[in-house]
């Protein structure tokens, strides 16, 4: 049986009903409800949403890194970018790199939206590599989470939940 974690062993948790989204490689998520971090039987996130359905794909596709360079390689013909030289064009003023974050954060305010009504967390902390560039996809998240409390995961806040897959009770 795995340990039970609550909500304030995670790192930034600061409401007994938060997600946490992981934005790098591929997507993760997972959530407390009342201070209780849900899971699977297996012992995983108890919520998937790396395979939700997003247009020809999935969601996964449109927001990780390999989402970001092809959104934006298809804007600009420039495939060589990595989505942190995409994020640093945008810091830079780069408004096609900027449009492409901009819509990064709709698309995941866009599917957070129902399950934030349905497992009913107010807080948000966005972790991963990607998430660095959290200022960039913020303002869309907001709008379509009114009300959330969003902000970037502790460093480390993704390795200290799966640490405890290898604790003995």
């Amino acid at each position: 049986s795995f340990p039970t974690r609550r909500s304030s062993d995670l790192p930034g948790a600061c409401s007994p009903n938060t997600a946490l989204i992981t934005l790098g490689t591929g997507l993760g998520f997972t959530h407390s409800i009342d201070g209780v971090v849900q899971k699977a039987d297996s012992g995983s996130p108890a919520k998937g949403i790396w395979n939700m359905p997003y247009e020809d794909g999935i969601l996964e596709d449109a927001v990780s890194a390999r989402g970001i360079r092809i959104a934006y390689a298809r804007k600009t013909g420039d495939g060589s970018q990595s989505a942190y030289s995409i994020a640093q064009r945008a810091y830079s003023g780069d408004i096609t790199a900027m449009e492409v974050y901009d819509n990064v954060g709709k698309i995941l305010g866009d599917a957070l939206a129902p399950l934030q009504e349905e497992l009913e967390f107010d807080t948000l902390l966005v972790g991963g590599q990607i998430a660095k560039s959290l200022s960039l996809m913020k303002k869309p998240l907001e709008a379509a989470l009114p009300g959330m409390e969003i902000r970037q995961a502790p460093p480390k806040a993704v390795f200290r939940g799966l640490e405890t897959l290898f604790e003995n009770n």
